[in-house]
Formats: structure tokens, C-alpha cells, sequence
């Protein structure tokens, strides 16, 4: 009798570990049928979706982005560290503003449309500046209308300026946390 209560026993834990497997599973297919599990947002969530859990993630469709809920608020949002976003705006030949979610340590620009001038900017760097590598192959500093880092919560990222931000040019960036 006590081998059958050690094998009944036994069969209850496996049935136990096949619901278990189970119920992972479905979860598994349920975050697969909702894209891999993350929810997307164009743009930072940040004061717009409440998290569904804490460890939630979201992908920010505007900005490449990841973020995570550290909370159950709407403002629990913050950005994944360590990845660097890539991403392109239309130069207008004034400011433009990039809203990444976080402020970046470093960026780094390029003129898609022709091709002809990189600039550079590092958090050790004053505002506004940037390093110019240009097609002829000179670098200079720019001492001013570079690249700007915005500190301002929930509008974390960095503004691109004039100088950079040539009218009707497509302008690739990378930026760093």
C-alpha cells in the first residue's frame, strides 16, 4: 500500500509539473500572439500606458526603444540600458528634437542624403558642440548649434542643431545611454 501512495504520489507531482508546463506554455504562445510579449507605443510610454505588471516591457515604435515597468504607475516606465538607438529625422534648418527616453552619453550623427559630414557629441563635451568629420577629411569643433542633451524627465534625449540640421537632409543618429 505504500509503494502505491509513493507512486500515486509521484503521478500527482508529475501531473502537477505538465500543468505547470502547461500553463507556462500558454503564456508563452499568449506573449508570442502579442509580439513577443512586449506591448508596442509609438513613443516614450512614459504618462501614457499603465504597466499591465512590474518587469513589463514596451517597445517604443517612434524611437526603437525598450522599456520596462519598475512600477504599476504610468510614469514607472524607463528605458533599458546599454542599447544604443539608431534611428533617422528630417533636418528642417532649425532645432529638431529627438525624444529617446533616456539621456544619451553620446551621439553621433550623419548626413544620409549626401553623404558628406558626421558630427559627434560626448556627455564630456560642453552643450551644444560637436565634432565635425566632413568628406574632405577635416575635423573641426563646432563651438556652438552641435548637439544639446535633454535632462528633463519624461523628455529624456538630446536636440540637434542648426548647423547639423540642414533643411530637407535625411539625418541618421546613434545614441548611447
Amino acid at each position: 500500500m505504500s509503494t502505491t501512495n509513493i507512486t500515486n504520489a509521484a503521478l500527482r507531482a508529475q501531473i502537477v509539473s505538465g500543468e505547470t508546463m502547461l500553463g507556462q506554455l500558454a503564456q508563452a504562445v499568449r506573449q508570442v500572439l502579442r509580439g513577443n510579449g512586449n506591448r508596442t507605443n509609438a513613443g516614450n510610454p512614459n504618462g501614457v500606458l499603465t504597466p499591465q505588471n512590474r518587469g513589463e516591457r514596451v517597445w517604443d515604435t517612434t524611437n526603437s526603444r525598450e522599456f520596462v515597468a519598475t512600477g504599476l504607475t504610468n510614469t514607472s516606465w524607463f528605458p533599458t540600458t546599454g542599447v544604443p538607438v539608431t534611428a533617422e529625422v528630417s533636418g528642417t534648418g532649425s532645432t529638431v528634437t529627438v525624444n529617446l527616453g533616456f539621456t544619451p552619453s553620446y551621439v553621433m550623427t550623419l548626413n544620409l542624403t549626401d553623404f558628406d559630414v558626421q558630427y559627434e557629441w560626448t556627455d564630456t563635451m560642453a552643450n551644444g558642440t560637436a565634432i565635425e568629420h566632413n568628406k574632405a577629411g577635416s575635423i573641426q569643433q563646432l563651438a556652438s548649434e552641435g548637439i544639446t542633451p535633454i535632462t528633463t524627465a519624461g523628455s529624456e534625449g538630446f536636440q540637434i542643431g542648426t548647423t547639423i540640421s540642414e533643411s530637407s537632409k535625411r539625418i541618421a543618429y546613434v545614441a548611447h545611454p
